[in-house]
């Protein structure tokens, strides 16, 4: 379902084609030359059953990271790759050197990378809306489950989309009048009743059941 965002079909390389700007496909070579120039380093090697006098240096090879981006269901998520294998994620159309939404590269709207922080903010979309947790040791910010931007479409269509006119299928409106408000609540009031059981007692919030597949 898409939520004021629009889908990204995977199999369309159409919007990622259009998007490659001279400097685009520049920082492309940069990243391939990059890659085929390892960091080397020599490092003294000690076995426990050498005799003193022994001891070996051996090389070393590193590749370097670099930061990419990459479409997912939640949206543009801005991660870290290895350098030798940059070229490569970037023949794949969710995977870009530039936010999918802004087109910058140093985008921090949503970041996995170690030591950076999450902004929350794209020149490209609109922020997601989020709930701050109210206990006065955690203060973690909880965001709306829906993409404000871009997305990756999963792959399964929504009901009512292949399903014809199956006259089982059920249709109305049950699961589409969430809002981020109340998607926000919901998830707040989870994080609340699994991470602070004191405050949760407080606020009346009890843990769901333990949910049985079916």
């Amino acid at each position: 379902m898409n939520m004021g965002g629009k889908a990204f079909n995977p199999n369309d390389r159409r919007l990622k084609q259009n998007r490659q700007t001279p400097q685009m496909r520049a920082a492309i070579l940069a990243a391939r030359t990059r890659s085929a120039q390892p960091e080397q380093s020599n490092e003294l090697y000690l076995d426990a059953d050498a005799k003193p006098g022994e001891e070996a240096n051996i090389t070393v090879t590193r590749f370097g990271k670099l930061p990419l981006y990459k479409l997912t269901p939640a949206g543009s998520c801005r991660i870290e790759a290895n350098e030798q294998s940059i070229h490569e994620m970037l023949n794949q159309p969710y995977y870009s050197d530039v936010c999918f939404d802004c087109g910058r590269n140093d985008c921090l709207s949503w970041t996995t990378i170690p030591g950076e922080v999450s902004t929350n903010r794209c020149e490209g979309k609109p922020a997601k809306a989020l709930r701050i947790c109210p206990h006065p040791e955690c203060g973690r910010p909880v965001y709306d489950t829906q993409p404000t931007g871009l997305f990756l479409q999963e792959g399964f269509a929504s009901v009512g989309e292949d399903d014809g006119e199956d006259p089982a299928v059920i249709r109305d409106d049950m699961y589409s009048t969430s809002t981020p408000a109340t998607r926000t609540a919901s998830a707040m009031k989870m994080h609340i009743a699994f991470t602070h059981p004191q405050l949760a007692e407080e606020l009346g919030y009890q843990k769901p059941p333990i949910a049985v597949p079916v």
